[in-house]
């Protein structure tokens, strides 16, 4: 997290990709599950703080979040955040792994058709 948020007095990224970047975030189960939650609330709101601070910063970063498994059995196994997931399934896209395509499906995929 302390590439996200950054402590002490370097720029945060999310201050850095505010109004013109996207943050890919891939395995966010990884996170620990307060930082889940503090990316929860950063989604809905547009708000953060760094970390040992109650100074309130905006942003409005675009985050795009991956999860290796159903994000289901995630929640159950208590890997992902039940109010991260809730956050994020409000806009989701599932794709089949590339590696499971059809050769012709994937090139057909990578050039638009």
């Amino acid at each position: 997290v302390n590439p996200i948020l950054m402590q002490d007095h370097e720029e945060s990224l999310l201050k850095k990709l505010d109004r013109n970047g996207t943050l890919f975030i891939k395995n966010v189960e990884l996170l620990d599950l307060e930082t889940q939650n503090k990316l929860a609330q950063f989604i809905k709101y547009g708000i953060f703080t760094r970390v040992k601070s109650e100074h309130k910063i905006s942003s409005d970063v675009r985050i795009i979040c991956s999860v290796s498994q159903n994000p289901q059995v995630l929640m159950d196994q208590n890997k992902l955040s039940v109010l991260l997931y809730k956050e994020l399934s409000e806009t989701t896209l599932a794709m089949p792994s590339l590696l499971t395509m059809d050769e012709q499906e994937l090139q057909d995929l990578i050039s638009g058709k």
